[in-house]
């Protein structure tokens, strides 16, 4: 897949799954500064524009998701920041990180909890 491809289906993730995990409580998000949102994490802090619904859950405008400095992060850095907050086992947390990196896993590489 072509790199900018890529990253706008990677910004697409990233709103959704801001989105999703506000709607569930399972994050808190804090508007500032207009349509600003952050999302503070203990290892790093998410940006974002966007509006809330009508249901009371965030809807982030699709590439405007930014990390600490990095304009373009990448949803696994999203997941790996979340796991101390919603409590993902770290085993959920690598797989998720060896299946981000290795688009075609061999079957051996697959991990084992």
């Amino acid at each position: 897949m072509q790199g900018n491809y890529w990253q706008a289906a990677n910004q697409k993730l990233l709103a959704k799954a801001i989105s999703e995990l506000h709607f569930e409580n399972a994050i808190t998000v804090d508007p500032f500064e207009g349509r600003q949102f952050r999302l503070a994490l203990p290892d790093a802090e998410w940006l974002f524009s966007g509006t809330m619904s009508i249901w009371g859950m965030v809807i982030v405008d699709i590439g405007s998701v930014s990390r600490d400095d990095n304009q373009q992060p990448a949803l696994i850095s999203l997941v790996m920041d979340l796991q101390p907050v919603i409590k993902m086992d770290l085993c959920t947390s690598v797989a998720l990180s060896k299946s981000y990196r290795q688009p075609s896993p061999p079957s051996s590489s697959i991990l084992r909890c």
